[in-house]
This record gives C-alpha cells, structure tokens and sequence, in this order.
C-alpha cells in the first residue's frame, strides 16, 4: 500500500514538475539562403528588372538560417529529468519537418538551462518570401515535446520576435545588389528604359557603381532621371552629377527639388558646380545659390560668366549679395557692381567693408561710382572718397550734387579735401562753397593754392565767409590787369 502511494506522490508530482516546464527560443540572427543557379539566372533577371521583387525572392531565397538559443524553464518546486528531444519546427502552423535537437538534462527546480542551436529551414512555403519582403512577421514557432513513460507533456514556444522582420531588408537589399550587378553588365541605353519602369529604381542605382549609374542616369529623360536619384543619397547623386556632362547634369538639377539640388551642388566640386549654375535658369541659380553655404556660393560666383554672376547678385537677397561680393575677387567683384542695378549697387556697396568698397569705387566707371555715392549714405561716401585716389574722388564729386559733395568734403579730412578741391573745375569749387560752412571754408580754403583760390569769385566768398575781415579776403583777390590804353 505504501509502495502505491509513494508511487503515486512521484507520478504526481512528476506530472506537476512537467506541467511547469516552459520552453522559449530565442533568436539571436536570422538570414536567408541565397541561392541563383545558372539555369534560374534568367527568370531572376526578369523578375527584377520587371519589379517583381516577390517572384525574385522566391527564385533566390532558398532557405532560411536560424540561429539562436533553446531557454527550458522549470517553474516548479521538484527537480526534472529532460532527455534528448527533438523539437518541430511550424511555421505558419504547420509543420515542415524541420527538426531541432537538444540534449538529456537534469533542471533544477525554480531553475533554467539553456542550449545554442542552429537550424536552417530549407523548404519554405511559398507564403514566406512574400511575407519576408513585404516585412510581414512570419508565424515560427518551436513545438517541444517530453515523452516519459506513460505521460508526455507538449509545449510550443512563442512566435519568434519582431526582429525576424529585419529579413525583408537582408532580402531587399541581397536582390538590389543582384539587379545592380546585372545592370553594371547591360548596356548603359537598356538599363535605363528598364530601371526607369521598377519601383525599387533608386536603391538599384544606389548600390551600383557611380560610372555606371552616370551612363544610365545619362540615357534618361531629365524628369525621370530626377524622380529616381531623389532618392538616392546626396553622396552617392554628387558622384553621378560629376560625372555626366554639365549639360545633363544641369537638366537633372532644373527639374530637382531646391533643397536636394543645393545639397547636390554643395557636394561636388567648385568646377562642377560652377558648370552646372552657368547652364540652369536664373530662378534655379538664385534659389540655390540662396540655401548653400558662402564658401561654396563664393567660388561658384567667381567661376561663372560675368553675365550670369551679375544676374545672380541681382535677384539674390541683399545679404548674400553682400557676403558674396566682400568675398570674391575684386575683379569679379567690380565687374558685378558695375552692371547691376544702381539700387543693387548701393545696397551693397553700403554693407560691405570700407576697403572692398574702397576698391571697388577705385576701379568701376565714374558714372557708376557717382550713381552709388548719390544714393548712399553720406557716411559711406565720406569714408570711401577717403580711401580712393585724390583723382578718382575729385570726379566722383564733380558729378554729385553740390550738397552732397559739401556735405562729403566737410567730413573727409582736411588734407583730402585740399587735394580734391584742386582737382575740381571752377565751377564746381565755386558751387560748393555756399554750401560749405564757415568753419570748414577758413579751415580748407588757406591751404589751396594761390592759384585755385583766385577762380573763386570774390563775391561768394564775401557771402561765404561773413566773419573774416574783408581786408583779409581782398589780399587774397588777385589784382585786376591794367586797362588797355
């Protein structure tokens, strides 16, 4: 009778103990069998130039690895025996005689063991490309089952976690290398009509050589060309722009979105870039001259056409015109104020520094340097007429106005001022006084030579300088010659 009980206490506590036993499996990588034959070469060919990824992966995915650990938990309080098991594979629920192995093993009550195990799912049921490549989660589970005697106990593991899904980007990206070999290997002409056609154009471009992504980017219609490297890293679209022909390149960046086309010309070189803003419309340059960084702006400005660096400063905001013009060389930089528009002129010869404004007044046309100082602020003037050779100032304030001449010959310093007040006409010197205080006149008008100051009309000086005696301004009268007998 003891015998019995005790055996009982056993059998029920053994069933108890397995009732307990959970088994989970974790996986720590999956990735798939890649398999092309001579003889499918074709068919994946065709499956990936047409866009269909599916039939591709189903073509080359012939297995799938799975590596990972078998975790065999026992939640109760007696100890178990686990002998050697095998473990089903399902998948999708059903079974596909895919077999794991693990060996015999004592568990410890509350305890855990866990065994690595490898495993590659060779015949995959047609469901499980398509879920793989469209990222869907695929239903594995590990089904354990412990037969001891009399009793068995069955456990079925979780799904395998969301990390599995990582397949459809290892499938994805094995199948665009594919097609990116098979298109590096075709001509240039027709691999563009078929990439063109397939929705995953622009990762097969990405993962071919830039040469070869050049040649079929370069046999493309420009909007189909653009729809496809939008796509594609900046890095990767520089290398292809560097290397079709500016006119092409040109075209491709017309039809672009501003701020990939900016990024793009950011990225190639300065030689490049220039080509490719000498070829786009005016509106295309403006808008990408505008989002790029100054250095790059800068060598881009000084490169291009004279013509088309003017029509850039011209329609660009005032203070990356300002940037770009204190930048460049004073060459490109004189050439630009020089044909731009007065307002444009003054707006930026306003904001630069004296020096480059100084340099640039030097060297563009009188009219154009008249023009500016017309409209600037007295301040600017004064320190540019400063800085500029006495000749160069004494005709750019022969044309001004005469309130704004006075008003630059009254700031300038003394000595300059002498030195363009002798340079002036007559008529110009003369207009100027009136408009010339009394204290600036008594300060200037001595150091002017004899000569120079006896064209003055005695007259405006009497009623320019009140306060200084008239015997004073007589001597400086020269005399009358004698009359003629």
């Amino acid at each position: 009778m003891f015998f019995i009980l005790l055996t009982g206490v056993i059998v029920a506590a053994a069933t108890y103990g397995y009732s307990q036993l959970e088994v989970s499996f974790d996986g720590q990588e999956y990735y798939p069998k890649i398999e092309v034959s001579d003889a499918s070469v074709d068919s994946v060919i065709f499956d990936v130039f047409r866009g269909d990824l599916l039939s591709a992966a189903a073509s080359m995915v012939k297995g799938l690895n799975v590596e990972g650990v078998i975790t065999f938990t026992n939640h109760s309080f007696v100890p178990l025996y686990l002998p050697a098991m095998k473990h089903q594979v399902t998948i999708e629920g059903k079974e596909y005689g895919n077999i794991i192995e693990t060996k015999a093993t004592w568990m410890t009550p509350i305890g855990y063991q866990s065994q690595s195990t490898s495993l590659l799912i060779r015949d995959l049921p047609e469901i499980i490309p398509g879920a793989l490549i469209s990222g869907r989660m695929v239903n594995i589970k590990i089904v354990s089952a412990v037969s001891l005697g009399a009793f068995s106990i069955t456990r079925t593991s979780t799904d395998l976690p969301e990390e599995a899904n990582s397949l459809s980007a290892i499938i994805e990206t094995i199948i665009i290398e594919k097609a990116a070999d098979i298109a590096e290997a075709m001509a240039a002409e027709k691999a563009a009509a078929i990439i063109e056609r397939m929705d995953k154009a622009a990762d097969i471009v990405a993962a071919m050589t830039a040469g070869k992504a050049a040649a079929i980017i370069a046999a493309m219609p420009a909007e189909q060309a653009v729809d496809i490297i939008e796509l594609v890293s900046t890095e990767k679209v520089a290398a292809i722009i560097a290397a079709v022909t500016a006119e092409k390149a040109a075209a491709i960046i017309e039809v672009m979105g501003i701020k990939k086309a900016a990024d793009i010309i950011e990225a190639v070189s300065a030689e490049n870039a220039a080509d490719i803003i000498e070829a786009v419309s005016t509106e295309k340059a403006v808008a990408i001259i505008a989002r790029i960084g100054i250095e790059k702006a800068v060598a881009i400005i000084e490169a291009v056409s004279a013509e088309k660096a003017v029509a850039i400063i011209e329609a660009v905001a005032a203070e990356k015109a300002v940037a770009i013009i204190e930048a460049v060389s004073t060459e490109k930089a004189v050439a630009i104020i020089e044909a731009v528009s007065a307002e444009k002129a003054v707006v930026i010869t306003e904001a630069v520094s004296t020096e480059k404004a100084a340099t640039i007044t030097a060297a563009i046309s009188t009219e154009k340097a008249v023009n500016i100082t017309e409209a600037m602020s007295t301040e600017k003037a004064v320190v540019i007429i400063e800085a500029v050779a006495a000749e160069k100032a004494a005709a750019i304030i022969e044309a001004v106005g005469a309130e704004k001449a006075a008003n630059i010959i009254e700031a300038v310093t003394v000595e300059k001022s002498v030195d363009v007040m002798e340079k002036l006409t007559t008529d110009k010197l003369t207009s100027l006084i009136p408009a010339m205080s009394e204290t600036s006149l008594t300060r200037r008008l001595p150091e002017l030579s004899t000569e120079k100051l006896y064209s003055i009309e005695p007259q405006v000086l009497f009623e320019s300088l009140p306060n200084v005696p008239t015997e004073q301004l007589a001597g400086e009268v020269p005399p009358e010659p004698p009359a003629e007998a």
